[in-house]
Parts: structure tokens; C-alpha cells; sequence
């Protein structure tokens, strides 16, 4: 069995106390077992508290909501698999948020037996594992009862598992027969114990036993001659596994817990509820010894699927899913100078805000809210590029990997939440079953939340994200023999540079690349205002928004209070310089006062702050463009439109 090629730290969090009997405990402790055989550092937790864990196992969806959405929330890059128990599955998935939202969350999901995929959203199958619980096999002999047919049913008094079905069965049994039941768990529904002693006391042919040790149960299920389940729901019940693993003639209700463990066509399986039809499967069970035969071969039959050696490969296989049995974990984020950042934000308001013109870098626009924003805008009517970009992408990304050899890592300028970027990693994925992506850009939310998308949708991919600007991220993603590369600028980003700026950072980045790279640039083309100007000024206002977020950043940022009521967004088309022009227009007369920077930035009524310029390329100057970078351009794709092209650099 393949191990881990580091002690992982893993958590396997159940809502089932310390010393408690019941299913999900016995599975958690099982659970720590097997990591630990794989080479983890594993331990079970009620709850996640904070303690540093490369991978969180949780049982039950519901119970253990709080728990997963801590974890993901303060480790969104790391691996969290939900375990998802019965009354997860047909009680609660619907109706419960909590388990949405956990199963939302969720790196990857565990089902008991293969029925439960049923239930499961397709977004929620995907990601899906079904891993069959191994059982405990009793060790030695345990002699049957002298002069009783004994039937075991192991499960706690629960409204779910139905425990006085089978007094009630029993009771149309003919006077003759031997045939007693006998039920060990605890009382979990109030009021239960009552009528369990009072049964027991009552029916000769039923009787409680009580809580026992998991031993002593398994004892019980040794001696008694068959098996019965009699529960109206089960996500996957580790005393039926058992109960095969024995080789026990089993009943059990056809509910899709016990016909995913068993199999739809399963002779000993009856209707919930109908104590008139399990009567008969009981009267017959204790008078037809070929039947009992057939129904004891059938769990011998099944028994190896429950066996701890194939529930271990299931989970190796499922930590090589998630990337965790290689030297290299699937996602890694690195974040570079976050103070430095903050300090880089101060000097450039100081800088801007005080020069003639007034301004502020576009680059700082990228906040958590307004990552938010722009995704927001990337939708509106007017903003055709993402549209267009996103149609050549669909379309041509195939074409464009094939400019570069095989096994080449994709590597990522402005990724936000690279929703485009994926068209370019499943086209690599299908030539070259894997995939490395790196993805750079200013906001760590933004990468957080799309490396866990992408790598629940392409379980081959590994991303290594990198939380900087542009010069930081390239530098620090430079790594000596590295292989090939295909850099992506998409977006047209390299609009918010004038043009020799555009040359300059362009022949920065080709400096970087070897022979075989290529650059993948998205690039606006020149076109009309009325087509321009509606899309950097929207009808419903998102826009405007994302630009006045930047004053909101600098308040929160610095502690001051700045009324963005006071500033109106204005976004113009500049034909002779081919650019879009964005500003914040001051409303008032005012004085925006930052004590921190020890800066007060006095504004007349009408007076503008430059936020963002966008370049616009007619097809000449693109290739100046690449011509001053020391490029060439090797492909053009463009739009059915015409109003987008997607370039490929190569280097000359």
C-alpha cells in the first residue's frame, strides 16, 4: 500500500463523544487507524478548533457544520472531506442548509454504499467517493443459545431504526417456534425504555439486552443463527457489514442503505415497516435451513468488499485523489510581502493624491470586494470582452496548447477567478491527463476560492497560487530547470498600461521566458464609443461601484472616513489615444483627512482622480506592441464580433 510522502496532519472530527457506543464513533477511530496505516499524524476531535491540520475528516454533514465551515473558511487551499451519514442522506439534505453548505464546501464527499450517489446533486457526485465500511470479524467461537433460533439486532432504541418491528413480527409466529429476537443498543429516543422493558417483559419471543460494549455485541451477533435490520433509513451501517463479514443469514428493510450493501436482488430484504411481511421472512428463516443456507452464502459472498484491506485502498486511493500520496500537496498558496503590500498602497496615495492630475493605481482596485465587483461587472450586457474572450477560448484553446510541447505549466497574470483559465487547463488535461497551473494575483481571496474550485472539478490539476503583484509573482514563480511554459495574460489587462509601459513589462516578461514558452494575451481592439463607453459605464451601476470601492479600501485601509455619496463615477472613450478613461469626480467642495498618512487632500467641486486607463489595439499596433517586447505574434484569434482578439507571443 502506496503511504504518504509525509506525516500529514489529519483531524477526524465526529459528534460522537469520547467513550460512546455508537456507529460514527467506532468509524471514526477506524477512520484514524487506516490514516495512520498510510502514514498520517491522525487523531479524532469533537470538534476542529483551530489546531494546524493538513486535512480535515468530518462525520456528518449537519452535526458537524461548524466544525467544516471553520476549517474552510480559515484554511480555504486545504483538503475537507464530509462523511455523510443516513440521516444526512434521507433526512436532512434537502431541508438542511447546514448540510448544503457543508457539501458545498467540500474538497471531496465519502458515502457508505455505492445507492447513496442517488441522492447526490451532480456538482456533489463528481466529487464523490464510496467507501464501504470494513467490518470486525469475531475472534474465536461463540456457541448458539440451547433451545432458541436466535436473531440479533444491533442498533440503538432510535425512531429511525424502527426497533419494535420485530416484537410485533414475532408475535404472529406460530406457538412452536423457537424463534427469538435479541436487541442490544442504548436508549437514544426518550421514552423508548419504558416500552423496551415492558416488551421484553411481555413477549417471550423479543427481548432488550441493553447497551453493551462493542465486544460484547458482536459476541451476540456470533452466536445468534441470523441478522436483522429493521431501520427506515441508513447511510451505511457498520452492523450490517459486520453481520456479513460473519456470514450471517441477514433481513433487512429494502431501503437504499441496505441495498447498496447488499444488492437490490438480496432474498432476505422486506418492505419498512411491514411487520406482517417480516413475520413471514422470520417464520421462514427458522424453518428452511436451505434458505438460510442461500442467505448465509450470499453474505460470504460479499464479504471481502468489507474486509480493512480494501477499505485501505479505498482511502490510498482517495488521498491520491486529493493529491496528498506525492511529494507535492495539489494546491499550495505563497503569498509574498502581504506588509509590504499595505506599505505599497500608502506610498502610492501619498504619491497620487498629492500630484497634479490627482490619482490612484487601478491596481489596488482588487480587494475581496472588488474581486466580487468585477466578477460581478464580467456579467453585465455591456461588458462584451469577457463574453468574446470567453467564446475564443472555447473554442480555439486546444489549438493554442498545442503551441507548446507537452507536460507545459500554465502560468497565470490577473487570474481572479479564472473562470476563462479553465477552458486552457481542461484542454491540457485532455492531452496530457494532468495539469500544473499558476495562477498570480493581487488577491488571495480570489485565489483561494478558485484553486478550490478548480481542483474539485480536475482532480489531476495542481496549482501553486501565488498572492503578489505582477514583477513579485513572476519572480518568485522562476524555479531553475524548470519545463515549458504557457504564460496567460487574459482579460485585456494589458490594457491599464499606456503603451511603452505595455512594451516594457512585456519585454520584462519575455525575459523570463525560454524558447519554447508562449504568452496567451487578450488585447481589445479599437472600436466605437457607443460601444465602449457603455460597457466602463454601466446601467445598473456595478461599475461605478467597483471604482468607488478604492476610496472605501483607502478608509478601511488607513482609518478615516471618506463619503463616497460625495463622488460620482465617470468613465469617457478618448479616440486619438485609443483609451478608456476612468475617474472619481468629486461632488462637493471637500477635504478628505487620513491621519495616519498624516495627509489631508483638499478637492474642488468638478476636481477628478484618475483610477484606471484601458487601452484599446487595432491590429497594427498589437504587433508594435510585441515587436517592442522582443516578441513576435505566432497566432490571432478573435471573436465571431471581431471586437476581441487573443493574441500568442512568442519570443524572437
Amino acid at each position: 500500500m502506496v503511504q504518504v510522502a509525509r506525516a500529514l496532519k489529519v483531524e477526524v472530527v465526529t459528534p460522537a463523544p469520547k467513550g460512546s457506543t455508537s456507529g460514527n464513533r467506532h468509524t471514526a477511530q477506524r477512520y484514524v487507524r487506516i490514516l495512520r496505516d498510510l502514514g498520517c499524524a491522525a487523531s479524532v476531535v469533537e470538534r476542529w478548533i483551530d489546531t494546524p491540520c493538513d486535512l480535515l475528516v468530518a462525520l456528518h454533514a449537519k452535526k458537524s457544520a461548524g466544525s467544516i465551515a471553520k476549517f474552510a473558511r480559515v484554511h480555504p487551499l486545504a483538503p475537507l472531506v464530509v462523511v455523510l451519514t443516513g440521516t444526512d442522506l434521507y433526512e436532512d439534505l434537502e431541508p438542511s442548509a447546514e448540510v448544503v453548505r457543508s457539501l458545498d464546501l467540500a474538497t471531496r464527499i465519502i458515502v457508505l454504499q455505492p445507492s447513496a450517489l442517488l441522492r447526490l446533486r451532480p456538482e456533489w457526485a463528481a466529487k464523490t467517493h464510496v467507501i464501504l465500511q470494513a467490518a470486525e470479524r469475531v475472534n474465536g467461537t461463540a456457541e448458539p443459545l440451547v433451545g432458541v433460533f436466535e436473531v440479533a439486532v444491533l442498533g440503538h432504541l432510535r425512531g429511525v431504526k424502527d426497533p419494535f418491528l420485530p416484537a410485533e413480527a414475532v408475535r404472529s409466529l406460530p406457538i412452536e417456534s423457537k424463534l427469538r429476537v435479541s436487541h442490544v443498543g442504548a436508549v437514544i429516543d426518550r421514552g423508548m425504555e419504558d416500552r423496551a422493558r415492558q416488551e421484553s417483559a411481555e413477549n417471550p419471543r423479543w427481548r432488550w439486552l441493553g447497551e453493551r460494549s462493542h465486544k460484547a455485541a458482536l459476541h451476540v451477533l456470533a452466536r445468534a443463527e441470523a441478522f436483522l435490520q429493521t431501520s427506515l433509513n441508513e447511510g451505511g451501517s457498520i452492523a450490517l457489514a459486520e453481520a456479513i463479514v460473519a456470514g450471517k443469514p441477514i433481513l433487512a428493510t429494502r431501503i437504499a442503505g441496505a441495498v447498496g450493501m447488499l444488492g437490490a436482488d438480496h432474498p432476505g430484504l422486506f418492505p419498512a415497516g411491514d411487520a406482517a411481511a417480516l413475520g413471514r421472512l422470520l417464520a421462514r428463516l427458522e424453518q428452511d435451513a436451505e434458505w438460510r443456507a442461500e442467505l448465509a452464502a450470499c453474505s460470504t459472498a460479499l464479504a471481502p468488499r468489507f474486509s480493512l484491506a480494501a477499505e485501505t485502498a479505498a482511502w490510498s486511493a482517495l488521498l491520491a485523489d486529493l493529491g496528498l500520496l506525492g511529494e507535492r500537496p495539489r494546491v499550495r498558496l505563497t503569498q509574498v510581502g502581504s506588509a509590504e503590500q499595505v506599505h505599497d498602497f500608502a506610498a502610492a496615495v501619498r504619491e497620487g493624491l498629492c500630484a497634479t492630475p490627482k490619482r490612484l493605481p487601478c491596481r489596488f482596485f482588487y480587494d475581496e470586494t472588488g474581486s466580487k465587483l468585477f466578477e460581478e461587472i464580467c456579467s453585465l450586457p455591456e461588458y462584451y470582452l469577457t463574453r468574446a474572450e470567453d467564446e475564443i477560448l472555447t473554442a480555439r484553446s486546444s489549438e493554442i496548447l498545442a503551441l507548446v510541447p507537452s507536460g507545459s505549466e500554465i502560468v497565470e497574470l490577473g487570474s481572479g477567478s479564472a473562470e476563462k483559465s479553465r477552458h486552457l487547463i481542461a484542454a491540457a488535461i485532455a492531452r496530457d491527463s494532468r495539469a500544473r497551473y499558476t495562477p498570480i494575483d493581487i488577491s488571495r481571496s480570489a485565489l483561494e476560492s478558485s484553486a478550490r474550485a478548480l481542483t474539485a472539478r480536475f482532480p489531476s490539476l495542481h496549482v501553486h497560487a501565488i498572492a503578489a503583484e505582477y514583477h513579485a509573482g513572476l519572480a518568485r514563480s522562476a524555479s531553475p530547470g524548470r519545463g515549458p511554459r504557457l504564460y496567460v495574460w487574459l482579460g485585456s489587462n494589458v490594457g491599464n498600461f499606456d503603451r511603452t509601459e505595455a512594451a516594457a513589462f512585456l519585454s520584462g516578461l519575455c525575459a523570463h521566458m525560454g524558447l519554447e514558452d508562449r504568452l496567451v494575451i487578450g488585447i481589445d481592439r479599437r472600436k466605437s464609443k457607443a460601444v465602449l463607453e457603455p460597457a466602463y459605464a454601466d446601467a445598473a451601476g456595478v461599475t461605478a461601484r467597483f471604482n468607488l470601492n478604492l476610496l472605501a479600501r483607502l478608509a478601511a485601509t488607513f482609518h478615516c472616513a471618506i463619503d463616497l455619496a460625495q463622488f460620482e463615477h465617470v468613465a469617457f472613450y478618448d479616440e486619438i489615444e485609443g483609451r478608456i478613461e476612468m475617474h472619481l469626480e468629486s461632488r462637493v467642495e471637500q477635504v478628505i483627512d487620513i491621519p495616519e498618512l498624516e495627509l489631508q487632500v483638499a478637492l474642488m467641486k468638478g476636481e477628478r482622480i484618475h483610477t484606471e486607463n484601458s487601452y484599446k489595439y487595432s491590429d497594427d499596433e498589437m504587433r508594435e506592441l510585441a515587436r517592442a517586447a522582443g516578441m513576435r505574434v505566432q497566432r490571432e484569434f478573435h471573436d465571431s464580433g471581431e471586437q476581441f482578439t487573443l493574441a500568442v507571443f512568442a519570443p524572437c
